[in-house]
């Protein structure tokens, strides 16, 4: 499949995108979920043969493959997005939200405290890291991370409520 235009990648990490969202759906036929899956994956494999060494476009790639279940192939594909583009913070939070899925959360942590450590005051980062921590059953390290940045331990975060809510924490 050959891509001529300049939309060629607005067009498929929208088609990612969408696939992504349906690979969550408990209401959607697995049998769409798979045909949706494969075009959105042959199409980002044609553009990436187009591309290679893009870190956005592998980024894409791995959170796709992440939402359907695929830890591997996801994880091998951000860590070439983390050496493609080293210490971007948004591919290390990707790493580390892989790693949190496949339950793997040592690596999960030291991977969200990379980002963290980048840019502290970046409060995306904090909060990522605190809800790793949370995940991990460490809530002292989590809200003493919290606090320290936001005062407190209430932030009003969609993020963190969902990790609270799984961790059964409120």
């Amino acid at each position: 499949m050959a891509w001529n235009t300049a939309r060629a990648q607005e067009i498929v990490e929208q088609l990612l995108q969408y696939a992504s969202g349906l690979a969550a759906s408990t209401s959607v036929d697995p049998s769409v979920k798979q045909d949706t899956f494969n075009v959105a994956q042959s199409a980002m494999a044609a553009l990436m043969q187009q591309r290679t060494h893009d870190a956005r476009l592998e980024l894409f790639d791995g959170a796709f493959l992440d939402s359907y279940g695929k830890r591997a192939e996801a994880q091998e594909i951000l860590m070439k997005a983390l050496t493609d583009s080293p210490n971007k913070q948004q591919i290390m939070f990707e790493i580390g939200v892989s790693y949190l899925n496949a339950g793997d959360t040592e690596k999960a942590l030291a991977t969200l405290k990379a980002a963290f450590d980048e840019a502290p005051a970046y409060n995306d980062a904090r909060i990522l890291y605190a809800a790793g921590l949370i995940n991990a059953g460490k809530q002292a390290e989590a809200d003493a991370l919290l606090t320290e940045g936001f005062g407190s331990t209430i932030v009003d975060d969609n993020r963190l409520l969902q990790v609270y809510i799984q961790a059964k924490t409120i």
